[in-house]
């Protein structure tokens, strides 16, 4: 556009009828690239069952596991925490040791604090769980997750936003520096009713997956969704499912009982019209399924179709349903899969739901309000938000090894195991922070001096 199309506005008329896509900016121009999300979600999400009931699993999953506010008193352990968390393979001796470096750094906050409030109230139109559900729904559909922040100029609570939206990622757009390094300078959302004002990257939490596909208009900087990468995976699901709808609904006739005793020069154009329509009307519908189709004279039989078994769409609906599985880390075995023998093991599946594709989401959300939304909230006192794994009932096994690790030690201090799982205590009881040694449950203190036999005290009368 040129100095003549800004005079008289027609930027904004052609912004405003330009077709939805995602596209990236560059100069302040709209340079538009491959990823279609708008596709993903309506018919990847939407318009698959398939591809509905994995991203649901595993959103729903996520978003039932509690994220908290926690207030720093150790910076050092805090760092050890979150790299030893990053780290993670979940064993007994991990977690444990997680557990001891998160309490060693974090206090739990209260209810009233304005972080953990807003966390648990995002907005007046989304449920906390609602909210946590399509924050992570939109990142596994469409590669990225965007939530604005808007913030209060005036006031006590100037810089510091009162609500957190989900913004929609089909209909999200990046303006992005034109100089190397690319940089993020503002985001705009845009549909075919309206275009909104640029909002600045401070306001926007941007959580994506990481995109190797760097390119002039930036694509790099927009998450590579996984449904870009099994995008033929899709579309041969798509061709299953419709060819399967098909054979039930048109497929009906398996073959045809003939006669040869009538030539078809003998038959007349209108009464092989007539032969075509009754055709057609028995051969055609659900309930035909299967049926044989009867002609005058000496018999003979013709098979002229394959059913849906014959074509082995079955088994390949299956062998598809695993390659979708696969691009979301999560095993076919939990979606009402007939496969039996010792090898299949119910717990390791649900487990590893947990760790390959769950906890992964969680963290990653964790790290970004880290990053972006914390910070607007510390001042005097330092804040961390971070996820609770002690109430999931996959990893109990690990805390039962964690605490046989507790019940095989020489000495105990109830705080650090209250805390390790996580159980209410009373922080003001000395007791809670004293380590015991395992004979009666003693000090360390008493069972030191129990153990030093006093001096003897020489009297005149030698008493």
């Amino acid at each position: 556009m040129g100095i003549i199309s800004k005079l008289f506005g027609i930027d904004s008329l052609v912004k405003k009828s330009m077709p939805a896509k995602s596209y990236a900016w560059v100069g302040g121009f709209p340079i538009y690239n491959s990823s279609d999300t708008i596709h993903n979600i309506n018919y990847g999400y939407a318009g698959s069952e398939d591809i509905y009931s994995i991203v649901r699993r595993i959103a729903r999953t996520a978003a039932m596991v509690p994220i908290k506010v926690y207030q720093v008193k150790d910076d050092k352990a805090l760092k050890d925490y979150h790299y030893a968390k990053q780290n993670d393979n979940y064993t007994a001796k991990s977690v444990l040791r997680n557990q001891f470096l998160k309490l060693k750094a974090l206090d739990e906050v209260g209810s009233d604090n304005p972080l953990q409030q807003l966390l648990s109230n995002p907005n007046p139109v989304y449920t906390l769980t609602e909210f946590l559900e399509g924050a992570y729904t939109f990142r596994l559909i469409t590669g990225n997750t965007y939530i604005h922040t808007p913030t209060l100029e005036f006031g006590v609570n100037a810089g510091k936003p009162l609500e957190i939206w989900l913004a929609p990622s089909q209909w999200m757009s990046l303006r992005v520096s034109d100089e190397w390094p690319r940089r993020i300078i503002g985001y705009q959302l845009q549909n075919e009713m309206q275009v909104t004002n640029m909002i600045p990257p401070e306001e926007m939490i941007h959580i994506r997956y990481f995109n190797p596909r760097f390119s002039y208009v930036g694509n790099e900087l927009v998450g590579l969704s996984p449904l870009v990468a099994g995008s033929k995976v899709l579309d041969r699901q798509a061709a299953e499912t419709d060819y399967a709808v098909n054979a039930f609904q048109n497929g009906g006739i398996s073959g045809i009982v003939w006669n040869d005793s009538v030539r078809q020069d003998d038959v007349a154009q209108e009464v092989l019209g007539k032969m075509k329509s009754d055709f057609y009307n028995e051969a055609s519908g659900v309930q035909n399924a299967r049926k044989l189709l009867f002609m005058a004279g000496k018999m003979g039989y013709t098979q002229i179709g394959l059913g849906p078994v014959d074509m082995n769409i079955i088994e390949s609906g299956k062998l598809t349903f695993k390659k979708l599985c696969n691009l979301y880390g999560v095993s076919d075995r939990l979606f009402n899969n007939d496969a039996t023998g010792s090898e299949i093991s119910t717990d390791v599946t649900f487990k590893d739901l947990y760790t390959n594709a769950v906890l992964p989401e969680v963290y990653a959300l964790v790290d970004a309000l880290n990053l972006f939304l914390v910070p607007k909230f510390n001042g005097k006192q330092k804040f961390y938000v971070d996820c609770d794994i002690t109430g999931i009932n996959e990893l109990q096994d690990d805390m039962k090894d964690m605490a046989t690790v507790f019940s095989s030690s020489p000495v105990m201090c109830p705080g650090i195991i209250a805390k390790a799982f996580n159980w209410p205590y009373d922080a003001d009881d000395p007791n809670m922070g004293k380590f015991f040694i395992k004979q009666g449950y003693q000090t360390l203190e008493d069972a030191i001096a129990a153990a030093i036999q006093p001096l003897p005290i020489d009297t005149p009368n030698g008493l």
